[in-house]
């Protein structure tokens, strides 16, 4: 029996602190995070291997082991990006609080490339060459072998926040959404975990440690990168797929465990090289007028 399902959504956007806020949140007794904690369940327009878990029954299970006292709630990153996440989420539960975090755009993409490239999405290494393929992609060209959301990689659509948040507030009312500022964020972890569990009604637990999360990933050798994210059949995911749901689980837990392990070991942080200011002045152009909006309607 499922005592609990989500009552809040972090719903993007991508690189924007949602995975540092997840795990905050997370620490706090009187709130239980999803594992994992991007389902994407309700990003239906997505392929399927974006989608963790396809079933509503799989997926109120992910709550399974939540207290009865706790708040439960999730973060999947696209949620905001999707055309069919939010009215999904809204039927689910009208009453949803939903977490919305935005950053600059040219730093949230050029952060986005990196990760893409990092999860085998994205095979142009080259940041501009990336950028000026995001059209030819939005028509069906050029999609990386191993993309598993071709959606994902038009990079001159992704950080149109004002129009994305505009679609938000057609299912819920800016009472029930709270957006929160990256750079915000990283300046204050403190006061902005304090105003989101306002914003939940959770008392504030006294929490004042908030480690950095989620740094820049690169692999030591994409060789072993390939090998342990092959791109298996069809069939094959079909079967794995039944077996999980089955199961109620979203891993199989000795074949995860010792993919995690390879991946872990192949795995280290690296700084990210700046932008060039070409690049930076290319998508602050490109984004400017909808930027400027979002942060004006903010005030």
């Amino acid at each position: 029996m499922i005592n609990n399902k989500p009552s809040f959504f972090i719903v993007g956007s991508p690189k924007c602190g949602t995975t540092a806020l997840a795990k905050y949140l997370s620490e706090h007794d009187d709130i239980f995070i999803s594992s994992p904690k991007e389902p994407h369940y309700f990003a239906t327009n997505f392929d399927e291997s974006m989608r963790t878990v396809k079933t509503e029954e799989h997926y109120l299970s992910l709550f399974k082991n939540a207290k009865k006292i706790q708040t439960c709630g999730e973060a999947s990153i696209w949620y905001l990006y999707s055309e069919d996440a939010l009215n999904n989420i809204a039927k689910f539960e009208p009453d949803a609080k939903i977490i919305v975090m935005i950053r600059n755009p040219a730093d949230m993409i050029y952060s986005l490339h990196s990760q893409k490239i990092y999860s085998l999405d994205e095979d142009v290494l080259n940041f501009e060459e990336a950028w000026n393929l995001s059209w030819e992609r939005e028509k069906g060209n050029f999609i990386p072998l191993r993309c598993r959301e071709p959606k994902t990689l038009y990079y001159h659509k992704i950080a149109n926040y004002k129009e994305q948040i505009d679609y938000l507030y057609k299912f819920f009312p800016k009472n029930n959404v709270k957006i929160i500022d990256f750079q915000e964020f990283q300046d204050s972890n403190l006061d902005v975990y304090k105003d989101v569990l306002a914003f939940l009604n959770i008392e504030y637990d006294g929490k004042k440690e908030f480690k950095k999360i989620n740094e820049r990933k690169v692999h030591k050798s994409n060789i072993t990168a390939n090998l342990i994210n092959f791109k298996r059949p069809k069939y094959l995911k079909s079967i794995i797929n039944k077996i999980k749901e089955k199961l109620g689980i979203v891993k199989i837990p000795i074949w995860s465990h010792f993919f995690y392990l390879i991946k872990k070991s192949n795995t280290k942080t690296k700084k990210a090289i700046p932008m060039t200011k070409k690049m930076q002045k290319t998508i602050d152009s490109h984004y400017a007028e909808s930027y400027k909006n979002l942060l004006k309607s903010l005030k």
